[in-house]
């Protein structure tokens, strides 16, 4: 639980401008060496709604960005989320 909280008091700086440089989830989830579909099966959820995430065509909630990290190895504050897309 404290592990979450983390990342999402992690994730809300990040919103406000945080100071370090963030890496886009494409970039963290290639360097992982791992596909859409691995990555997906890793978070528990579906591929298409893995590509949602990491292109910004939902909103991405604090349980996937912890989850995220865990899979990769960072913090939130070091991802770049994509902006929303209304497309």
């Amino acid at each position: 639980i404290i592990d979450l909280v983390n990342a999402v008091n992690g994730f809300r700086k990040l919103q406000k401008g945080g100071e370090r440089m963030a890496i886009s989830m494409k970039a963290w989830r290639v360097n992982a060496k791992l596909t859409q579909e691995e990555m997906a099966r890793k978070m528990g959820i579906s591929r298409d709604q893995y590509h949602k995430i990491e292109t910004g065509k939902i909103e991405v909630k604090p349980f996937y960005i912890y989850a995220f990290c865990q899979i990769v190895g960072c913090k939130p504050e070091e991802i770049s989320m994509p902006t929303m897309s209304t497309k």
